[in-house]
């Protein structure tokens, strides 16, 4: 399996900054500093959903693809830094039902209403527009959406009203108390 074709990018000088800075971080890096913290959300937002056979993912800035890597559905991963997926090309298991584009998850390459469920976990702080954002995860699923986002950047009424802006219609606020991170299942 190989990282399609790359989509061209319409990248402001902070985006660039940004994928430049995960690209930098590197694969290794990356899951030594983030993988335990983003596992406790993976589980903790997995454990409030059910599953379906036939169901296709979106993971949302699937960094180095540890959300992917854990999941038995077909599922997509995209990000902006070519050296996170190159790892998580590495490091995927079953590799005919996981597939990795290179994009901007600001403007995502796929059509409307074509994943059962999303999952964005820890994205929006660090896009520009993160009402956009909200948006096309709208656009492009038929279901829930999970969206996981840093307390510290968010206080939970603006992340509601971001939300509610959106379109999205939050179904349940998990409050973990263990977790740096608001984690939304929204509609």
């Amino acid at each position: 399996m190989s990282i399609p074709k790359k989509i061209r990018m319409s990248m402001n000088s902070n985006k660039r900054e940004i994928r430049d800075r995960y690209n930098q971080l590197g694969e290794k890096i990356y899951d030594l500093r983030y993988r335990e913290e983003q596992s406790k959300k993976y589980y903790v937002a997995l454990s409030e959903i059910k599953i379906l056979e036939n169901e296709i993912f979106l993971d949302h800035g699937c960094g180095t693809g540890l959300f992917m890597d854990i999941l038995e559905n077909p599922i997509v991963g995209i990000d902006s830094s070519n050296n996170l997926l190159q790892g998580a090309l590495r490091k995927l298991s079953n590799t005919e039902k996981k597939y990795l584009v290179q994009g901007d998850v600001e403007y995502l390459p796929f059509r409307s209403r074509t994943f059962s469920k999303i999952f964005s976990f820890t994205v929006i702080q660090n896009v520009e527009e993160p009402l956009e954002v909200l948006k096309e995860i709208s656009r492009v699923s038929i279901g829930i959406k999970i969206i996981t986002t840093l307390k510290k950047v968010y206080d939970k009424d603006s992340l509601l009203s971001l939300i509610q802006k959106s379109g999205l219609t939050v179904v349940k606020i998990i409050e973990n108390r263990n977790s740096n991170d608001w984690i939304i299942l929204t509609m």
